[in-house]
């Protein structure tokens, strides 16, 4: 059976100000990916504070709910990012926060933190970088773990014990080349068990099956950076119908559109939720990695419109994650 890879993390940044982050006064959800139930198919969750309510069978409504964690709440100098893996083992995808470099996980959607451990540099800049994570189930073993990237290079950390056991580099990093920046996706594009890296350059996905460092894979899907209707898709990973590989879907507003087989046509769509901003301004920060900080803090300040070049950051979590 299919061991599900890491599921990607739409991070949605709202508006409203703080000293260096802007976001607008109307909330709105922030959405997740994930097999919540283990059954091998991937499906929405939304984040609400720190509440997620999750859609564990594609009809668009909540099946369960669970908070964790701070939401968008600062305390002492961190706010939480959030990450989705199967940390345990179990076929399900499970929530954790990052707070800084410690990263807490909850194995059984009991609110509770069964694993902590550190990775990383948290969200501290050092030589101009500041790490992005992501999960992944590295070495096949069908649990998640935590990698950051720094630029192009991705460090893995294949068991918690918060050392780099593979480090590859593939793409651009945060270098803007012919006016566009890669974002990063990682799923298991091949059904191998092993989850690998993609890079996203605006609606190009290049692909990289085995950690060589080349694409194995190129293909199209969705409007890339490109805004139409106010609307700039958000690029997210899923194994969208139980076959055992990881493909693409770009969530518009509340609606997922899913492509199953990398033929670039959506194949399934999914509504959930009250859906994204249709517009974004960004932080006043001197690298795009910066833009998976989750914080939101309302004021009244007008919305702008979304900066193509820097709109992955809205798929890296980021993180989240």
């Amino acid at each position: 059976m299919h061991f599900l890879s890491m599921k990607k993390v739409a991070l949605l940044i709202y508006f409203g100000c703080s000293m260096m982050y802007c976001f607008s006064q109307q909330e709105r959800d922030i959405y997740y990916v994930g097999d919540w139930d283990g059954d091998g198919i991937d499906n929405i969750a939304i984040r609400r504070n720190a509440t997620f309510h999750f859609d564990i069978n594609g009809d668009g409504k909540a099946d369960r709910t669970q908070t964790y964690g701070n939401g968008d709440n600062r305390l002492s100098t961190f706010v939480d990012h959030y990450l989705i893996g199967d940390w345990d083992g179990d076929k399900r995808d499970n929530l954790a926060v990052r707070r800084g470099s410690q990263i807490l996980m909850d194995h059984n959607f009991d609110g509770a933190a069964d694993k902590v451990f550190s990775f990383g540099n948290g969200d501290v800049t050092i030589n101009g970088i500041t790490d992005v994570y992501l999960v992944g189930d590295w070495n096949g073993d069908g649990t998640d773990n935590i990698a950051v990237r720094r630029g192009s290079e991705i460090l893995m950390d294949y068991n918690f014990d918060g050392t780099a056991d593979k480090v590859f580099s593939f793409g651009n990093g945060d270098l803007t080349i012919n006016g566009i920046v890669d974002g990063y996706l990682v799923g298991d594009w091949d059904g191998d068990g092993i989850d690998n890296i993609a890079v996203r350059r605006g609606a190009e996905i290049l692909m990289d099956y085995n950690f060589d460092e080349t694409a194995d894979k190129f293909f199209s899907f969705g409007n890339g950076d490109v805004e139409i209707n106010g609307i700039v898709d958000v690029y997210m990973v899923g194994d969208w119908n139980g076959d055992g590989s990881d493909n693409i879907a770009v969530l518009r507003e509340n609606t997922l559109y899913m492509d199953t087989n990398f033929d670039g046509a959506h194949d399934l769509t999914q509504s959930f939720g009250n859906g994204m901003s249709k517009s974004v301004i960004y932080p006043v920060l001197d690298k795009i990695t910066r833009f998976q900080q989750e914080y939101m803090q309302h004021c009244t300040l007008p919305p702008y419109n979304l900066d193509p070049e820097k709109h992955d950051a809205l798929n890296e979590f980021f993180f989240s994650h």
